[in-house]
């Protein structure tokens, strides 16, 4: 692995990779270390860790056009037979070993069931589940430490992802952790779900001309200072068809919880009495890489604390890393996010697009219909056929019944059959489930 730090250097205690048993099901996404416990330990590396692995499968092959061999890949389709949701597991780093699994509440995952509206369904949506996790101490006595695990977009019940004209909410769960003591097996229980909050991601704000391009904006990372505040994470990814296409923007933002404003009560966020936090951005940098998580490094001579950021490429090959000095003080002073309105423009291109197409169908139409209306008007060309003592003229002009009928056929053709007659073809077999089995609640791929 290479560090890319500008200066400084770092130490290694790992000779090779760790690998989780089982791994079968996991995709794993950010990690937490628990803090010491009583356990006396010879290994420096016998600590357990909390590991969040979110919702996916492997990649369905789908028919979608280019997608396969240049634009990114479709994940609104998915496979079943691999398909799963996400997890919270503990595991024992030095070995790989899982000790104890986090009962997620029913709320946040996908039993598989389809409806023809998304928001009908529950639970999280593949490649968008469970994605980020943040370790801090508990000001309740019952509880050791406090962790908050964070999903990247919004359930199902909570509407769609981010577009042009607004963010997307999403859930942060919080669970409360107890260390184990030397009687203790190391496989106890050591975990309890005890609420979630509401957070919203930002609506997009970098510009796309493609139809087919992806775009995205979701929660990649969290760092919590206490029960009440947090740093978390965004990345925005627009990539069109070729790789020279793509352009990310990065943002951390700061919120502030309040521990009374818990979502778990609220069946969906698109009709909850509980707004989102608001929330200020500290970092902001268009980049080629995604920034995909949050780690404290170490507190710096003059007190000051340091944030270290891991960024990885779509390729997965290889992370980068910075370290950054926090200034605390500073945060509450910065203003609250409020991005340009850009939404007007964003319905003033779209209308334009459909007024252009509009006048180039009518253009079309008039071009032919005097078109057709001269070759009426040309001479008229005629053969003379002869057969056994009998003559007789063959016409071959174009007129308008001519043009009527083909243009009648063509229109059958492609409006009523290609345009209304597949689409509608589609509907009625993912009515009966036939794309079922691939395709993800409320998609019509």
């Amino acid at each position: 692995m290479k560090l890319d730090f500008n200066s400084g250097s770092i130490d290694f205690v790992l000779d090779a990779a760790i690998f989780v048993q089982p791994s079968t099901g996991l995709k794993l996404e950010d990690l937490a270390l628990v803090p010491e416990d009583s356990f006396t330990r010879l290994d420096p590396l016998d600590r357990d860790v909390w590991l969040a692995s979110e919702s996916h499968s492997h990649h369905a092959k789908t028919s979608k056009f280019f997608s396969q061999d240049f634009g990114p890949p479709d994940l609104s389709s998915f496979d079943r037979d691999t398909f799963s949701t996400s997890r919270l597991i503990r595991v024992n780093a030095a070995t790989g070993e899982i000790l104890e699994h986090a009962k997620i509440p029913a709320f946040a995952l996908w039993d598989m069931e389809y409806d023809w509206e998304s928001t009908h369904c529950v639970g999280d949506k593949p490649f968008s589940g469970m994605h980020a996790l943040s370790i801090v101490p508990s000001s309740d006595p019952a509880y050791d430490n406090v962790m908050f695990a964070a999903f990247q977009s919004s359930l199902y019940q909570d509407g769609s992802s981010p577009t042009d004209f607004g963010g997307s909410a999403t859930r942060v769960h919080v669970y409360g952790l107890n260390s184990l003591n030397e009687e203790d097996e190391r496989t106890s229980s050591t975990i309890t779900y005890l609420k979630s909050f509401r957070y919203d991601t930002s609506r997009l704000t970098l510009k796309s001309y493609q139809k087919g391009a992806s775009h995205f904006n979701a929660l990649f990372g969290i760092l919590a200072f206490n029960e009440t505040s947090l740093l978390v994470a965004e990345c925005e990814d627009l990539t069109s068809v070729g790789r020279m296409g793509q352009r990310i923007v990065n943002r951390i933002f700061y919120v502030e919880l309040n521990g009374n404003e818990t979502v778990d009560h609220c069946i969906s966020l698109l009709n909850c009495d509980i707004a989102a936090p608001a929330k200020r951005i500290i970092w902001e940098r268009e980049d080629g890489m995604q920034l995909d998580g949050m780690a404290w490094g170490p507190v710096l001579e003059d007190g000051r604390k340091s944030v270290a950021l891991s960024f990885e490429n779509d390729d997965k090959f290889g992370v980068h890393f910075e370290l950054y000095a926090l200034n605390s003080n500073e945060i509450e002073k910065v203003e609250f996010y409020n991005p340009i309105d850009t939404r007007d423009n964003v319905l003033k291109r779209r209308v334009a697009a459909v007024s252009v197409a509009a006048v180039i169908l009518v253009v079309g139409v008039l071009a032919q219909f005097f078109w057709v209306r001269r070759l009426e008007k040309g001479p008229q060309y005629s053969t003379l056929a002869t057969t056994e003592g009998d003559d007789h003229i063959k016409s071959s002009s174009m007129n308008f019944s001519n043009y009527a009928l083909a243009s009648a056929m063509l229109n059958s053709f492609l409006v009523g059959g290609l345009t209304f007659g597949y689409s509608g073809m589609v509907l009625m077999l993912r009515k009966e489930g036939v794309y079922a089995e691939s395709c993800g609640c409320g998609s019509f791929w």
